[in-house]
């Protein structure tokens, strides 16, 4: 036996051409690979960051059907009111819920700045605290003010016991009050 028998024959060229060749087929089949899902999930969490800080910056649309004092104020049972001396219109919605009662309030002509609340007082005579809010010095639904003022609370005044509702300010002056 020669001692060159015990050395590897070189290989075939034709082989080794088509092995480098699959190769490298394969190293840019799995770069191009690798570059798509880094892509994919570039874009992934860049739609996340928009779509959270959208969430976190608008805010909730108060006439959108989502609004929760929309949604009572166009399905529940409404109360209006326009007080001839101050100009304020008012439009109260209930909805009866096993705690209480459910209300919304739509509020217009109101100018600013103002500290108020809306009370709901019982048949019994009893009053509470719906919510309460701050009016900007343009106010609200007058000329030159944002949109009217939607907002929502509760009572623990069941439904019917409610006798009216009173938007009042802070020191004790009544705007309107609706009856129910």
């Amino acid at each position: 036996m020669h001692p060159d028998d015990l050395l590897p024959q070189p290989p075939d060229p034709q082989v080794e051409s088509l092995l480098v060749r699959r190769a490298a087929t394969e190293r840019r089949r799995r770069g191009l690979h690798r570059a798509f899902m880094t892509a994919a999930a570039c874009v992934l969490v860049a739609a996340g960051v928009y779509l959270g800080v959208s969430a976190t910056t608008a805010g909730p649309n108060p006439d959108s059907i989502h609004s929760p004092a929309r949604a009572l104020l166009m399905t529940g049972r409404t109360y209006s009111v326009t007080d001839p001396a101050t100009g304020v219109t008012g439009l109260v919605g209930v909805e009866d819920k096993g705690w209480g009662t459910h209300v919304a309030l739509e509020l217009k002509g109101v100018k600013g700045p103002l500290q108020c609340r809306l009370m709901a007082v019982g048949d019994d005579g009893r009053s509470e605290v719906v919510a309460s809010w701050g009016v900007p010095d343009k106010g609200y639904g007058v000329p030159g003010s944002p949109d009217p003022l939607l907002l929502h609370g509760g009572t623990s005044l069941p439904q019917d016991e409610l006798n009216h509702f009173t938007i009042q300010t802070f020191d004790g002056r009544t705007l309107a009050t609706v009856a129910v």
